[in-house]
């Protein structure tokens, strides 16, 4: 595991991004892992100018969402505008290139399946990024007795969302975690240096052999 803590979100976010784009650089045909958080902003932002100068390619790269809400309607999925908006901008990959665990009004235990079966054949996530939330819990694997291994409908309030599961998670050779802000510090404490337990799931990242966190001061404030 590294801990690689900067003083203020900006600089985090710039290190992030620099931490990301070395790696799509290193493996132009990666199967990327993506998640939204507005956390995330300034990382998508930066990487989304290195594709309009040139300087990097998401020609190549294979995209998971990794989450989605569930909705009746047909309309583009909430997350899926976040990430065009915040990371692809006018470079959005193919439909080839991008699989999302979201089909309106479908059976949901085989989107998931099928979700999951397109990850192993296409040899697995080499990289995933992720964010750390106030709650210690990674996507939408909620705290509790017991952590759904795989994609999964969770109900969130009145809201059904489509997550991966932290088996899913776990599988990807590479992780980057950003966690960023006061409101983050007691569950990064408690992550980094606490047990591995249900209630903090990102915990188990302290298993993972290839796992990157990215903070900045107010985040890393407990530690």
């Amino acid at each position: 595991m590294s801990v690689l803590i900067f003083s203020d979100a900006a600089l985090a976010s710039k290190a992030a991004a620099t931490v990301l784009a070395g790696n799509l650089l290193e493996n132009p045909y990666a199967n990327i892992g993506l998640t939204y958080d507005s956390s995330l902003d300034g990382i998508f932002h930066a990487l989304q100018e290195l594709v309009a100068n040139n300087i990097l390619s998401f020609a190549n790269h294979r995209f998971y969402q990794l989450c989605e809400f569930v909705s009746a309607s047909e309309e583009t999925p909430v997350i899926r505008k976040l990430l065009n908006d915040s990371l692809f901008g006018q470079h959005a990959p193919s439909a080839e290139q991008y699989v999302i665990p979201y089909y309106p009004n479908l059976n949901w235990a085989g989107i998931c399946a099928r979700f999951e079966n397109d990850i192993l054949e296409h040899g697995g996530l080499d990289l995933t990024i992720l964010v750390l939330r106030p709650d210690g819990s990674l996507l939408y694997n909620l705290p509790g007795e017991e952590l759904a291994p795989v994609t999964h409908v969770e109900l969130i309030g009145s809201e059904k969302v489509v997550s991966a599961g932290m088996a899913t998670i776990m599988r990807s050779k590479k992780l980057a975690v950003v966690a960023i802000g006061e409101s983050v510090a007691e569950a990064t404490a408690k992550v980094l240096g606490g047990a591995v337990s249900n209630q903090q799931p990102a915990s188990y990242l302290q298993l993972h052999q290839n796992v990157t966190f990215i903070l900045d001061e107010k985040a890393a404030s407990l530690l």
